[in-house]
C-alpha cells in the first residue's frame, strides 16, 4: 500500500512540474558589478514574481502559459530590463546587468512658521492654545474644553 501511494505521489509531482521553467540567476550593477539586493523580478500582469536576495541571486518558477511573455527586472535607482522567457534556459544560472539611473531632484526649502499661542482658562487650569493636557492632579475636575473655531477672533465682522 505504501509503495502504491509513493509511486502515485511521484507521478503526480511530475505532472505538476511539467511545463514549468525554473529560472535561476543573479542581478548586478552594470557599472560597479556589485549585486543589487531586493530587485523586483516578474512577469508583467501576472502573479509570477519574486525579489532578489541580499547577494543579488534569485529563483523564479514560470508556469507554461507564461513562456511566451517577458521577465522584467526592476530596482530603485536602476533602469528596468526585460528578457524573453523563451531565451532563458531552465535551471541554468544567468546574470542580468542593470544600468544605474541618476535622478536630479529639485531644491526644497523648509522654513518654520511662527506659532501664535493663546492662553485659555478652563475650570481650574490654564491651557495653551486650546490643548487639553490631562494629568492625575486635576483628573475629573476639568469643566470643559474650549475649541475656538471662529476665524474672526479678535476682529469685528464687516457687516456689523
Amino acid at each position: 500500500m505504501f509503495r502504491i501511494l509513493l509511486i502515485s505521489l511521484i507521478i503526480l509531482s511530475t505532472f505538476l512540474t511539467f511545463g514549468q521553467k525554473t529560472i535561476v540567476g543573479k542581478i548586478l550593477s552594470q557599472t560597479t558589478k556589485e549585486p543589487i539586493p531586493f530587485a523586483n523580478i516578474g512577469v508583467v500582469n501576472s502573479n509570477a514574481g519574486t525579489l532578489s536576495n541580499l547577494d543579488g541571486t534569485f529563483s523564479i518558477i514560470i508556469p507554461q502559459k507564461l513562456n511566451n511573455d517577458s521577465l522584467t527586472f526592476r530596482s530603485l535607482g536602476f533602469y528596468g530590463k526585460s528578457i524573453s522567457i523563451n531565451q532563458l534556459e531552465s535551471r541554468k544560472e544567468f546574470t542580468v546587468y542593470l544600468n544605474e539611473k541618476a535622478t536630479l531632484l529639485s531644491t526644497v526649502i523648509i522654513t518654520a512658521k511662527k506659532i501664535k499661542y493663546k492662553k485659555i482658562e478652563l475650570g481650574n487650569k490654564v491651557y495653551t492654545s486650546g490643548n487639553y493636557e490631562p494629568d492625575t492632579t486635576y483628573a475629573g475636575r476639568s469643566v470643559a474644553l474650549l475649541i475656538d473655531t471662529n476665524p474672526w477672533h479678535g476682529k469685528k465682522k464687516k457687516n456689523q
